[in-house]
C-alpha cells in the first residue's frame, strides 16, 4: 500500500507547476481539482487522445456509530458480554476522517456525439469507462465494560469496573471497473459520478488490551459508488 500512495503523490505532486492549461481542441485536458464532500484534491493528467490518469487522495467523513451486539455465551471475549450501549467506540457520534488514495485510468468515448448535439466537452465534460484502485485506512478503538456471562465462562478479572479495551486497525483495498460522467462547467463548478462493481480486500489488525493481537483478510464482491462535487483549478486562457 505504501508503494501505491507513493505513486499517487508523485502524480499529484508532479502535476503542481502544470495547472495552467491551455484548451486542446477535439481532445482531452490536464485538469486540477480541489473536491467535496471527500476534502480531496485530484490531478488528471491526459495520457493519450481521450485516455488520462487520474491519481486523488482525499479524506472521506464518515458518522463513528457503535454497532449494537446480542448478550450470548459465545462472546468473542471471555468472560464480557458487550451488550447494547454498553460499550462504546471512542469516538462515537463524531465525525470521522477516513484517508483515502485512488487511481484510475479513463476512456472518454463521447466526444463526437456530444459535439454533434452541441453540447459541452470542454475540460473534459465526457462520459467514461474506467478500472480503478481504491484505498482507505479507518482505525477503532473499542471499549467493552466486565459483564460476567450468565451460564457461560467467567474468565475475566472480578471488577465490575474493569473495562475491556481493543483497537482496530483496518486497510480496504478495492480493484474494479466502473462507468462515470464528468461535467465540468465555466463557472469552475465540477461534477464526477462514477458507479460500477470491484473485489473488495479487508485487513484488518486488532490489538487487545491483554497484549494479544488478532490479524483477519476477507475479500468480497462489492458495488462502487462515487459522487464527487468541487471546483477545477485551471487558469483560463
Amino acid at each position: 500500500m505504501k508503494k501505491f500512495i507513493l505513486i499517487i503523490l508523485t502524480i499529484l505532486v508532479a502535476s503542481a507547476p502544470g495547472i495552467s492549461q491551455k484548451e486542446i481542441h477535439d481532445d482531452i485536458v490536464n485538469i486540477s481539482r480541489l473536491s467535496f464532500p471527500d476534502l480531496g484534491y485530484s490531478y488528471e493528467l491526459r495520457v493519450g487522445k481521450f485516455k488520462s490518469l487520474v491519481g486523488k487522495i482525499a479524506v472521506n467523513p464518515v458518522i463513528a456509530v457503535p454497532t449494537p451486539f446480542i448478550l450470548d455465551n459465545n462472546s468473542p471475549v471471555p468472560g464480557f458480554a458487550p451488550i447494547g450501549s454498553n460499550f462504546t467506540l471512542e469516538n462515537s457520534g463524531l465525525v470521522t476522517l477516513v484517508p483515502t488514495v485512488s487511481l484510475s485510468y479513463r476512456n472518454y468515448y463521447n466526444f463526437n456525439k456530444r459535439k454533434n448535439q452541441n453540447l459541452k466537452t470542454a475540460m473534459n465534460s465526457l462520459n467514461y469507462y474506467s478500472p480503478i484502485i481504491i484505498s482507505r485506512f479507518t482505525q477503532d478503538n473499542l471499549q467493552i465494560p466486565y459483564i460476567p456471562l450468565i451460564g457461560g465462562s467467567d474468565a475475566g478479572p472480578h471488577d465490575n469496573n474493569y473495562v475491556y479495551t481493543q483497537s482496530q486497525q483496518s486497510y480496504i483495498n478495492t480493484i474494479g471497473f466502473v462507468w462515470g460522467i464528468q461535467r465540468n462547467y465555466s463557472n469552475r463548478f465540477s461534477f464526477d459520478l462514477s458507479t460500477g462493481l470491484g473485489i473488495n480486500n479487508l485487513y484488518t489488525k486488532t490489538n487487545y488490551s491483554d497484549g494479544t493481537s488478532e490479524k483477519t483478510s476477507r475479500t468480497t464482491l462489492t458495488p462502487i459508488i462515487q459522487v464527487s462535487l468541487g471546483v477545477w483549478l485551471n487558469k483560463v486562457k
